[in-house]
């Protein structure tokens, strides 16, 4: 009877999205969860790679990922750009979308393919699409072009032509305690910092024209330019616009052309946004059937460029959906449901340029008039949405994790130089603390975080022997003439039966399909040995095929004692780096810095909070911040909770209840929290005041929450008072 375990090749779509990660035998379950959770705010990265040890998923991955692909066999009829640039005169640095209205093959149906320029399913984050220059460039100059079902137009820039998924970085680590690590925080190099960046999009929508007109705030005495243009850069300091109220005592002063160049404090609504962020669309919505328009010409002429673009944008898609055959309406037409609904706003948007152009008779034209609302509310004369696009920050904040849910706050940022490095010239990118993965019962990071060094030095080793750099790029050619140069015959035999070695024990599954004759044939099984040290130019080690099932053959910590114990011993000595006192530290002990795969999740520490007195809403508590308010101020208007069920808990152990009361009572009792402001305000010394608030004139017991519960006690006929 064999001893051998049983084989689970299980399908992969029989596999949890957990199943990436190739040791999930040695992470807690609660960690995995965690991970799982962690890929829905996973974030594509600047600086992303390949993932070096593969489970097989990841493949998968990336055929669901956002794209933009033809659904059927389809004929195309026409492209229609949102902006042009050319055909009408306007100067559009930036055009966003591009709308493709096809003919499915079989069922002569016409459908619309959107091709976004970049995509954003989140708040903030989001991605700038990669094009496929073939498909695209024939989109734009054949006539007609047939495409079959399933060919991608563009797709998310994390996935590689050949159908790789790059959903993360492979980073440098070194393990060691670090008061950076305190609290699972994270020290990142600045280069790192630098990589782990990714896009961000926001849109601002606001309005003018029933109580606001828009200051002259991007423009020049000579020309009135209220809004940045697409492709501009937002200001320095992050004002986008801004409108002034209407007031006919003042209007002669404030309506000069120097006064409208910039914004009066205290007085105009403006809104901000991220400084110097790039804008990518605008989008103007004019509401044609308001009565008494207050605005003047001269201030809507950079509104009613975007909203002409529209109109003949939305005016050429009906002319090419409805009115195929010339002047007259098409009757047969048969259109798919969202195609239909893009016409529905199309003649809402262009629906008297259809008169204009002789489309629609001019004694009908109120049947194409739609009232223009917005959540039941009428829009005001111009309603604008403002997209624009910017990178995220770089600094302290930004959340990261690994595959096995090693999740981190990112604690401070340090220049390379600073951060840990061996004898060998490895350079950790990250710092964590050295017992997480004990505590946090994961240990299969530190089993990646060997396999992965193990594999970079191979590959070092290889390169050594025949004289070539163990890092950096080399010319393919410079390799074959190495490796193949009957000279070194001998040699190329011996690495590749080294590299062999290493495949046999950590990755069966390849050890397996490279011995096989009809894969790799007889007189080119170097052209493997050839590709991994042309491939060697990132320090991070071999590409292995790890099948999810892959441990239940084999036990870690028999493979890494023969990795640590045999020829594959990954490089290691004592490191160099800085401490908190400046001062350059060497560690007794020899460490690892070795690779994990990382990624980049969506929580970066963008917002801030400068805000000195809790805003109040109608019932005398905090306020919650409100659209009006949300992008008024360069930062949050709303003070930080800082006194949830489970903070008030600690405090009132920490420091004890009538001081906690204290604290409470100022934020939620109105006419103490008044009497505070004065104090500070009016105070000789308001740095240095005893106390805020008299407690014999303003007693405890009396801030609102309090009140609210004490009032329904009484209404059902309770009540309480202190022992």
């Amino acid at each position: 009877m064999s001893s051998e375990p049983p084989r689970f090749d299980t399908p992969p779509e029989m596999v949890p999205i957990n199943g990436q990660n190739p040791y999930w035998p040695y992470v807690a379950g609660a960690r995995q969860v965690m991970f799982t959770g962690n890929q829905a705010q996973m974030l594509v990265v600047e600086g992303r790679t390949r993932k070096r040890q593969q489970a097989g998923l990841e493949r998968e991955m990336a055929k669901g990922t956002f794209s933009h692909k033809f659904p059927t066999d389809a004929v195309v009829l026409a492209v229609i750009p949102r902006f042009t640039s050319v055909k009408y005169g306007e100067k559009f640095a930036i055009n966003p979308l591009d709308i493709v209205i096809f003919e499915d093959y079989k069922t002569k149906r016409l459908d619309v393919l959107e091709l976004s320029k970049f995509h954003v399913m989140h708040q903030h984050y989001g991605f700038q699409f990669q094009f496929n220059d073939d498909m695209y460039h024939r989109l734009l100059t054949e006539k007609n072009p047939r495409f079959q079902a399933g060919d991608i137009v563009a797709s998310s820039p994390a996935v590689t032509p050949d159908g790789d998924y790059m959903y993360g970085l492979e980073t440098n680590v070194c393990y060691i305690s670090d008061p950076a690590g305190t609290e699972d925080g994270v020290k990142y190099s600045e280069s790192y910092a630098k990589r782990i960046r990714s896009d961000g999009f926001e849109t601002r929508v606001f309005s003018f024209g029933k109580n606001h007109y828009p200051i002259n705030w991007n423009g020049t005495p000579d020309e009135y330019k209220p809004l940045p243009d697409v492709g501009d850069l937002i200001a320095g300091n992050g004002l986008i616009a801004a409108g002034r109220p209407y007031d006919s005592k003042w209007d002669a002063v404030y309506m000069t052309k120097s006064k409208l160049l910039r914004p009066v404090y205290g007085m105009d609504t403006p809104i901000y946004g991220l400084p110097h962020a790039k804008v990518v669309d605008i989008r103007v919505l004019h509401n044609d059937r308001v009565k008494n328009p207050r605005l003047p010409e001269e201030m809507t002429r950079q509104f009613r460029k975007y909203h002409e673009a529209d109109q003949r944008f939305y005016a050429e898609l009906i002319r090419t959906c409805l009115f195929r055959k010339g002047n007259q309406m098409s009757d047969d037409v048969d259109l798919s449901p969202r195609l239909w609904a893009m016409l529905f706003e199309a003649i809402s948007r262009a629906g008297e340029k259809l008169v204009d152009e002789g489309l629609w008779p001019r004694e009908k034209r109120d049947l194409l008039r739609i009232a223009k609302n917005y959540r039941g509310e009428k829009l005001d004369e111009y309603r604008i949405e403002l997209v624009y696009q910017y990178k995220t920050a770089i600094g302290e904040g930004p959340k990261v994790t690994d595959i096995h849910g090693s999740k981190g706050v990112g604690s401070s940022v340090v220049p390379d130089d600073d951060m840990p490095i061996d004898d060998f010239g490895n350079r950790a990118d990250v710092v964590i603390y050295s017992n997480s993965a004990v505590n946090r019962l994961n240990t299969g990071r530190q089993h990646e975080h060997v396999v992965g060094a193990a594999g970079r030095d191979i590959i070092k080793r290889i390169r050594s022997s025949y004289g070539l750099p163990k890092m950096g790029p080399i010319a393919d050619s410079e390799v074959r003439r190495a490796v193949l140069n009957q000279d070194f015959h001998a040699l190329s035999m011996k690495n590749f039966a080294y590299l062999m070695g290493f495949y046999a024990l950590v990755s069966p599954k390849m050890f397996q399909v490279l011995s096989r004759g009809d894969i790799i044939p007889k007189g080119r099984h170097l052209s493997h040995l050839i590709q991994i040290i042309h491939d060697g130019t990132e320090p991070y080690g071999l590409y292995l095929q790890l099948p999810s099932n892959w441990t239940a053959r084999a036990s870690m910590d028999k493979v890494i004692r023969e990795i640590k114990n045999g020829p594959y011993m990954p490089d290691m000595s004592p490191i160099t780096y800085r401490d908190l006192a400046g001062i350059m530290v060497r560690t007794k002990e020899a460490n690892l810095i070795g690779p994990n795969y990382y990624l980049a999740l969506e929580k970066t520490a963008t917002d801030w909070s400068g805000q000195s007195s809790s805003k109040l809403g109608p019932f005398g508590t905090p306020s919650k911040l409100t659209n009006a308010d949300k992008y008024s101020s360069p930062g949050r208007q709303t003070v930080t909770k800082t006194t949830g069920e489970s903070e008030a808990r600690n405090e009132a152990h920490a420091m004890g209840a009538m001081a906690l009361a204290y604290i409470m009572d100022l934020n939620n009792n109105p006419v103490a929290h008044k009497q505070s402001c004065i104090t500070i305000l009016t105070h000789d010394t308001p740095t240095n005041i005893e106390s805020v608030v008299d407690r014999e004139q303003f007693p405890l017991g009396n801030h609102r929450p309090l009140q609210y519960t004490i009032h329904q006690l009484i209404c059902s006929g309770k009540n309480i008072s202190r022992a």
